[in-house]
């Protein structure tokens, strides 16, 4: 992991009285991580960071930063974001990538190292001609399966830009310019010609 990827969900509001002043509040942004959590076991395992010290952050669809590291009892850690060291990631291009749905184990293999390129935007899984139709039943393909591993190519590549994807592997979907253009990855060129705009 390159970077420890926070969803926003899982930001805390909280608030604590300077050591000068019991009234005076500070408000921080905390993330707690369970000693279960693979992020925790990388922070104080793989990375050996002491409490006080810091770990680039990234908030998913959001900003990098530095977060401050807390070791707490039971293994978890707590990481205080330094709301000073966020910065908006710069613009990048949008490349999506179209696959044939592959053999179940190469795609589970796969997904994490496709999210870890940050060009890569959006993943979509159709069915070619010649592709196996009990590929398409794998479990492999589920949100519930892919969405780790997604995540876990985005640490690796240090990117916070989301990855869309789209499984089209139903009957009804076997990849034609119909199926191009109900994805929009169709185009028209200055001749008012439609295109896939596919680089092959």
């Amino acid at each position: 992991m390159n970077l420890i990827l926070i969803k926003q969900s899982e930001i805390i509001q909280s608030t604590s009285s300077t050591a000068s002043s019991q009234t005076e509040e500070q408000h921080h942004q905390v993330v707690h991580l369970t000693s279960k959590d693979e992020r925790a076991k990388h922070i104080a395992n793989h990375l050996n960071k002491k409490s006080g010290e810091t770990v680039s952050i990234g908030i998913i669809g959001g900003h990098k930063g530095k977060a401050i590291v807390q070791h707490q009892n039971g293994g978890g850690i707590r990481l205080e974001i330094q709301a000073d060291t966020l910065f908006a990631t710069p613009d990048e291009p949008e490349i999506t990538l179209i696959l044939a749905v592959p053999f179940p184990m190469r795609i589970k293999a796969l997904w994490p190292v496709i999210s870890s390129f940050s060009a890569v935007t959006r993943i979509v899984i159709v069915k070619g001609q010649l592709s196996n139709p009990e590929f398409n039943a794998t479990k492999n393909l589920l949100p519930e399966v892919y969405t780790s591993l997604i995540e876990k190519g985005m640490m690796q590549g240090g990117r916070t830009r989301q990855v869309k994807v789209d499984v089209c592997v139903s009957d009804d979907d076997t990849v034609s310019k119909e199926l191009l253009d109900k994805l929009g990855l169709l185009c028209k060129s200055d001749d008012n010609n439609v295109h896939d705009g596919i680089a092959r």
